[in-house]
């Protein structure tokens, strides 16, 4: 399956509104949520998941001024079959004085599953942006753990066509020591353009930290193996940082089911 979904987001009369839409295959959007100044959008899909050999396609522009938040509505499946590889490519364009977040909650590979998966973004400046990606070494619930074929994501965030962040990691049925360390639950985030919270780690059954890096952007790592406290952790995280940009308490759990509490 070839599934595109492109959306274009602009400001009008003191409103984020959706201002064009395009799409085909599994994704698809209704309509954004007001959310204080933000317009929130989840994207849903009509199967059941990502099979190997789908070829996903997202790309995302932020006009000037306009504020979103672009979430998926549940969890990623990755679903495994003699198809080859799944690819998800996402290219995310951020104009001058725009806010963009995105939060694609917890991709979950099945056994055989094999996915690439390339984020593409590119930040005009003045832009403030931010990501958290979720992952899952398989359906723990089921006692399924490490057996897809391979699981893959890069992250590339560029400002005014600079490089400003690199983030990546590949995984091939097995644990990679200095990844997760034997964890089978694991977070990434980056934040450009906004408050910084203080840095912080934080080591126990679980590990966390967030830091800023010398451009003044922040990232967040958290490895976890109990799914309950992982998405405890990331709610708590993301409910302080929406505190301190703006002062917003947002009902996630509302609008991503099985990704935030």
């Amino acid at each position: 399956m070839h599934s595109v979904l492109r959306l274009e987001f602009a400001l009008h009369r003191g409103r984020t509104l959706l201002k064009q839409q395009y799409a085909s295959g599994a994704m698809k959007v209704i309509r954004p949520f007001e959310v204080g100044e933000y317009a929130l959008l989840q994207i849903a899909s009509v199967t059941p998941g990502i099979h190997n050999g789908d070829h996903y396609e997202l790309v995302v522009q932020v006009r000037g001024g306009a504020k979103v938040i672009l979430l998926n509505q549940s969890a990623t499946k990755l679903h495994g079959k003699r198809a080859g590889k799944a690819v998800h490519d996402i290219e995310l364009h951020v104009e001058p004085d725009a806010h963009l977040e995105y939060y694609p909650g917890l991709t979950i590979p099945f056994a055989d599953a094999c996915y690439q998966q390339q984020t593409q973004v590119r930040l005009s400046a003045g832009a403030r942006f931010g990501v958290l990606e979720s992952w899952s070494a398989g359906r723990l619930e089921r006692g399924e753990k490490w057996a897809f074929q391979g699981l893959s994501s890069k992250i590339h965030v560029q400002l005014e066509n600079r490089p400003l962040f690199r983030d990546a990691f590949e995984l091939s049925e097995s644990p990679l020591e200095g990844l997760t360390d034997q964890h089978t639950l694991w977070a990434s985030g980056f934040w450009h353009g906004l408050p910084a919270l203080p840095a912080a780690f934080q080591n126990g059954p679980q590990l966390s930290g967030w830091g800023s890096t010398k451009a003044g952007s922040q990232y967040f790592r958290l490895l976890s193996s109990d799914t309950l406290e992982f998405q405890r952790e990331m709610t708590a995280y993301i409910q302080q940082r929406w505190h301190t940009i703006s002062g917003m308490q947002v009902p996630w759990s509302r609008y991503a089911s099985g990704v935030f509490l």
